[in-house]
């Protein structure tokens, strides 16, 4: 053999046991990606469920502070209407009967 053919020979060689070398740790490394997706898809899965719960206790909280003050302006208002009222007929505690009750026949 000539010492071009060895070379070609030689580099061919090479250059094919490089390519297996290559192939098999691109599919070493495919595998374990494929292995990892669903621990990877769970967890991105947990934590889209997390952040759905987090919105969802911060909107009932907003509902729920926004009740609070309209129970609190609402409260505020009955008190002044009693006020009011008050002034107009005073609460003595005197219970105060129709006629139907004082005829007793």
């Amino acid at each position: 053999m000539s010492t071009g053919s060895k070379i070609t020979f030689g580099s061919s060689c090479v250059l094919a046991v490089g390519t297996m070398l290559w192939v098999h740790s691109v599919h070493r490394t495919e595998r374990l990606n494929l292995q990892q997706g669903p621990i990877k898809d769970a967890a991105r899965v947990a934590a889209k469920q997390e952040r759905r719960e987090l919105k969802k206790t911060s909107e009932e909280a907003a509902v729920i502070s926004r009740k609070k003050m309209l129970n609190e302006q609402e409260h505020l208002l009955q008190l002044e209407l009693r006020e009011k009222y008050a002034k107009l007929q005073p609460l003595d505690g005197e219970i105060v009967q129709g006629e139907m009750a004082s005829r007793k026949d």
